[in-house]
This record gives C-alpha cells, sequence and structure tokens, in this order.
C-alpha cells in the first residue's frame, strides 16, 4: 500500500507545540525521572470550516498523539489512532463522502494528551499535536496549519485518583461549560486561538494496519432502588457509559463501574486490576448528557443519584476492531457452556 505524504503541519496548543521530545524509554522496573513539561490530562479541541462538494468520494487522512475524535458537521466519525511509537506512528484514512455537505462543512477534533508513563498510552513523552489532510477526487481541500483555531475542553476535570499503575485518570465531567457543543456547526469558536505548528517533528508516519474501531450501543437491564440505579450490560464490555440526566445546576452523581459483583449484589468497583472504579457528573440544570472520553472494562454501572434527579437513556458504547466469531463450543457440559 502506498503512503499518503502529508501536506498538513502537526499542530497542538501553544503550551505545547514548543516542547522537545523527552526520551521514556526505561526498563520496566528500573527507577526513572521523566521531565516532562506538557500538562497531563490535557483535552485539547481543534476546529476548522472549509468548502467542499457533497456526493464527491472525499477522504481524510488523520493523526494525533495521543488520540484524536473527529466530528464532521456535527456528526462523529471515528477515532484513533492505535497506540505506536514516534518512529512508526499511525494514520488512519477514513472514506467520510457522507459527512460532506455542499459549501460550507466544519470538522472538529477532540484530542487528548494524557501525560502518564506506562503501557497502555504511549505518553509522557511531551509529544501532542493533530496531522490530517482532506482530498476530494483526489484532490487536497484542507491541510492542518495554523488557521485551525483550538482550545481546552474545561468540562473535564481530574477526580484525584488515577488508575492502576498510571494507566487512566478516574474522570469527572462537569456538564454546561464553555466547550460544550463544540462540534457542532453553530458553536462560537470566536474567542478560540490560533494553532501554532509543533517546532520539534520525529515522527514517521505509516498507514495503520489494522481497521478502523467499530463502535456499538449495548442496552442494560435497570435495577432502581431509592438511591438509585443500577445498569447491568450482560457481559464486560470495553468502551464508554452513555446516558441523558436531568438534575439541579451543581448535583453531583456518583458513578461506579464493576465487572463482578459483591455477595450482597453491590458493585466490587475496587476491580481486580487495582483500579477504584469510581467517577462523577456534575449537572448543569439542564438535559445533560453524559460524555466519557477514556474508554474502561466493565458489565455494570451504577448512577447514585441525588434526590429528584433523573437519569434515562442509559446504554454502553462498547468499542473493538472488527472480527467474526467463528469459534463454537464442542461440549455439552453446562458449566463449560456457562463458562463460554
Amino acid at each position: 500500500m502506498k503512503e499518503h505524504i502529508f501536506k498538513g503541519k502537526w499542530i497542538s496548543s501553544a503550551e505545547h507545540a514548543s516542547l522537545e521530545p523527552v526520551n521514556v524509554f526505561h526498563r520496566q522496573l528500573e527507577k526513572t525521572v521523566i521531565d516532562a513539561k506538557g500538562s497531563k490530562n490535557a483535552h485539547i479541541l481543534f476546529r476548522k470550516r472549509f468548502s467542499a462538494n457533497a456526493g464527491t468520494k472525499t477522504y481524510i487522512y488523520i493523526s494525533a498523539d495521543d488520540y484524536y475524535k473527529l466530528y464532521i458537521n456535527g456528526s462523529f466519525v471515528c477515532q484513533g489512532p492505535a497506540p505506536g511509537y514516534h518512529f512508526n506512528y499511525y494514520y488512519n484514512t477514513v472514506d467520510i463522502t457522507d459527512h460532506i455537505i455542499d459549501g460550507e462543512n466544519i470538522i472538529a477534533v477532540h484530542t487528548y494528551y494524557q501525560g502518564l508513563i506506562n503501557r497502555v498510552w504511549v505518553s509522557g513523552d511531551d509529544r501532542h499535536g493533530l496531522i490530517l489532510d482532506i482530498e476530494q477526487s483526489g484532490e487536497s481541500i484542507l491541510s492542518s496549519d495554523e488557521s485551525f483555531v483550538y482550545a481546552y475542553h474545561d468540562g473535564f476535570e481530574l477526580m484525584g485518583h488515577e488508575y492502576g499503575y498510571h494507566t487512566q485518570y478516574a474522570e469527572r465531567y462537569v456538564s454546561g461549560r464553555s466547550a460544550e457543543g463544540f462540534e457542532l456547526p453553530g458553536y462560537d469558536d470566536s474567542t478560540w486561538k490560533n494553532a501554532c505548528v509543533r517546532e520539534h517533528i520525529d515522527y514517521t508516519l505509516v498507514s495503520q494496519p489494522s481497521e478502523m474501531l467499530v463502535l456499538e450501543d449495548i442496552v442494560p437491564t435497570l435495577t432502581v432502588d431509592e438511591n438509585g440505579i443500577t445498569a447491568d450490560f450482560g457481559s464486560t464490555y470495553v468502551g464508554y457509559l452513555c446516558a441523558d440526566a436531568k438534575g439541579k445546576k451543581g448535583e453531583r452523581i456518583t458513578l461506579l463501574f464493576a465487572q463482578e459483583l459483591n455477595e450482597d449484589k453491590s458493585l466490587r468497583y475496587n476491580i481486580r486490576a487495582n483500579c477504584e472504579y469510581r467517577e462523577e457528573w456534575i449537572l448543569s440544570g439542564g438535559d445533560d448528557k453524559l460524555n466519557e472520553f477514556d474508554y474502561k472494562a466493565f458489565r455494570y454501572a451504577r448512577f447514585n443519584l441525588p434526590e429528584g434527579c433523573k437519569v434515562g437513556n442509559i446504554r454502553l458504547r462498547a468499542r473493538h476492531y472488527p472480527f467474526e466469531l467463528r469459534a463454537r463450543p464442542n461440549t455439552d457440559d453446562p458449566e463449560l457452556l456457562r463458562i463460554w
């Protein structure tokens, strides 16, 4: 497969654009001080208006460090890339023809720099950025540069604890903050700043060999009690919890996640992988939607609700690479079939 040669530039925030990459490679148990300077848990948003023709074959070539979620004209398109080292860093090629309209279009990208050193993300190295090209009928119509505008998403707060072995931050999502709805065409980005081009580029970009992640919504069985709602999704999935809520401004919903239950049927949210799966959702007083960015593996979710708060449309947005399940059990043993 012929590799795409990017016309776009690696763009970032003013804070991250001038940082020199930091070497994070070390033996796993070796005590190492890594002098990274970029702010951690940074949710950095980008937007740009561009002209295009509907019905014409259109592709985007896109990558981000550490990660991106892509929206066009307000609709979610895809997310990626698969983790990789800078000397073999992946980009995605995505057909976006069905998302393009005649005339002015809006691209919005939610990027994330985690900043932790672990074996999940390739981060903590002061490399953050976004690069993309959009081509229509083989001709370039948009490339990332300083004309993109950016802002930090102010709806994601740290709860104060990390998940096991420094792999993830517990999320507190605050509804109603200024960045909410940033992906929508009518969003006002007039106060956003122009993106900055990264000064130190050491990537070798290669096409991601796997297909794009597939997302599917899993609907749970619900159990309601006087203190909240427990959702059982029937099996352990990897993904994001989604829900709608209505409550008073500033009210706090505690979210618990588990892969199994305790003997008293409560959620075992201190899971066996050394993670305390406890997060929070702060309401705006309006009609709110939960927005989780990072993924978790869970079967059960618990909403501990303030009095009078209403929650609905609960689902788990599972993520996985495309696959066809071909394996079949070759036994009639009921216990083995239960495990299967």
